[in-house]
């Protein structure tokens, strides 16, 4: 049975920071292909490039402590104004 992020209590690390375990299957082109374990949640993906492994990871840290996503966007925001 596959799990969803919506239905996985997370574990609060008692010290702070995310918890992962990585396995590299391959490298090629400077580019990683693997599985990753999300250990506060027990989730395990497979990522196909370093893109993504990066963007996985990302994604677990601001789900587990709760933040917005701070990624630059192209939105606009009047407080972003270019000059």
């Amino acid at each position: 049975m596959k799990k969803d992020i919506q239905e996985v209590p997370l574990k609060q690390a008692k010290v702070g920071g995310t918890n992962f375990l990585v396995t590299i299957y391959s490298q090629d082109n400077m580019n990683l292909q693997g599985v990753i374990k999300w250990l506060d949640s027990d989730l395990t993906l497979h990522f196909r490039s370093t893109v993504e492994f990066l963007e996985l990871i990302e994604e677990a840290v601001h789900l587990q402590n709760k933040v917005e996503n701070s990624k630059r966007s192209w939105k606009i925001d009047r407080s972003d104004r270019a000059i």
